[in-house]
Parts: structure tokens; C-alpha cells; sequence
């Protein structure tokens, strides 16, 4: 959703027919990245840091299971990098923490418009994209960089918004990340703030209240930390994102 944004206002563009590369295409977060480009009419292509044969079975199950094609590259070496980031309009590192994947001289291709990256643990994934960068130019570079912490802004609003959907239901709702990227989309692009989630839940019916205990239990296995996460959201009304600070403290 911040790429999106940044497309639309650095360079009046959209997704449609934009050449995306996602470095740390195996986990999680590559996978949903590389599906929901894929779906808005971006030519996403999926980079394996350890070759081509992991990538391509994700390829293969993006197909099987969303009926849209992304392509698979090798990018083992630090030459092959190069050249997929030469190729590329947009790069989106999500690979795991601490772990740079792109370096600054791989950044000077003058195809490159957005360099993006989710690794707030140094070494950042990108070299040269700071953490708090937002749409920011990029030192010797044509192109702009969104770091991990303007990205994250949008995910712990996100976060709080799904909950505040299963709070409020009156049935067990299941919440996928088309769901996540919908509502990302409307914070990061329309002028939104998370004031509107402030009410407290323990405000909320007896029944919304079950809900949500029994939706996060459903989600969670019901493991006894995840019912005490479930009780603090119900009685502060607080953010999903404030639960680290709180527990630890």
C-alpha cells in the first residue's frame, strides 16, 4: 500500500504493468506481497537467495492457488542481484531480519523508482534506505526509499482495524491478507487516523466481547498467552502494537 502511494504521487503511476522484484520471496510476507502485486497488474517476479528451484515451486503454487502468474529468478550471486534490480521498477526486500539483501551500488539503475524494505534490524535490507524514510530520496540514486518504520506505521493501524472488525461482529469472521491490504490501502492513501479505533472494548456488548475471545482463541490455538493478549486488548481498548510494550514493561 505504500509503494502503491508513492507510485501514484512521485510518479502519477499505479501497480498495473509495474516491474516489481521481491527479494525474500520464501516467507510469509514475500508471498502475500508478490500475490496482492500480482493481482492489482503488477509483473512481479519472485528472487531466491539460494537459486531458482525454491521460487519457482512458490511460483507454482501462486498459479495453482490464485490463478495469477508471477516469473522466478535466481539471485544467489551478487551479479544476478544487479541485474534484477536493474530490471526492476520497484524492489521490496522481506527477507528475515539483519540480513542486507541489496546493496547502495546495486541501487543506481536509472529504471528504479521505489526501493522499499520491511528489516528495522541493522543491516538494513537495503542498503541506504533508512527506517524512518517515507517516500525519501535516495543518496546517488534516482529512485525513493520506504523504510520499515513507515511501513509499519500502516501495519499496526491495519492490525488494529482487523481487530476492531472481529470485536464488533456478531459471528466469527476469518480476516485474510486481501482483507489487510484493502484496509492498508485506505490508510496509506486516504488521509486516516487511528482515533476512530480508540473506543474502549470493554465498552462493547457481552457478546462482542465473547467474540472477540473466541475469534482470537480460533486464531491462536487458545495457548494461554494468547487468552491474556485477548483480555488486555478487551479491557485497554489499546493497540494490538502497544501489547510488547505493555507486557514487558
Amino acid at each position: 500500500a505504500k509503494v502503491e502511494k508513492a507510485l501514484e504521487k512521485k510518479f502519477e503511476r499505479g501497480l498495473k504493468d509495474t516491474r516489481i522484484a521481491v527479494f525474500g520471496a520464501t516467507g510469509v510476507v514475500g508471498f502475500c506481497t508478490a500475490v496482492i502485486a500480482a493481482r492489482e497488474g503488477a509483473r512481479v517476479t519472485l528472487v531466491g537467495h539460494d537459486g531458482i528451484e525454491r521460487v519457482e515451486q512458490i511460483a507454482a503454487e501462486i498459479k495453482n492457488r490464485f490463478k495469477i502468474a508471477v516469473d522466478a529468478a535466481d539471485g544467489s550471486s551478487e551479479a544476478r542481484k544487479t541485474k534484477l534490480v536493474e530490471a526492476s521498477e520497484v524492489i521490496l526486500a522481506c527477507a528475515k531480519a539483519g540480513v542486507q539483501v541489496v546493496s547502495k551500488a546495486q541501487l543506481k539503475g536509472d529504471g528504479l523508482l521505489i526501493a522499499a524494505d520491511v528489516n528495522a534490524v541493522p543491516p538494513a535490507g537495503i542498503e541506504g534506505v533508512a527506517v524512518n524514510a517515507n517516500s525519501d530520496p535516495l543518496e546517488a540514486a534516482k529512485a525513493v526509499g520506504i523504510g520499515p518504520l513507515a511501513i509499519g506505521n500502516v501495519k499496526y493501524k491495519v492490525e488494529f482495524g482487523l481487530f476492531k472488525r472481529m470485536i464488533e461482529s456478531e459471528k466469527t469472521i476469518t480476516l485474510d491478507f486481501q482483507e489487510a491490504f484493502s484496509l492498508a490501502r485506505e490508510i496509506a492513501i486516504v488521509r486516516w487516523s487511528p482515533i476512530s479505533f480508540a473506543t474502549p472494548t470493554r465498552s462493547r456488548s457481552p457478546n462482542a466481547r465473547r467474540c472477540c475471545r473466541a475469534t482470537c482463541r480460533a486464531a491462536s490455538t487458545g495457548s494461554a498467552s494468547s487468552r491474556r493478549f485477548c483480555n488486555w486488548l478487551e479491557t485497554t481498548g489499546r493497540s494490538p502494537s502497544s501489547w510488547a510494550r505493555a507486557s514487558s514493561g
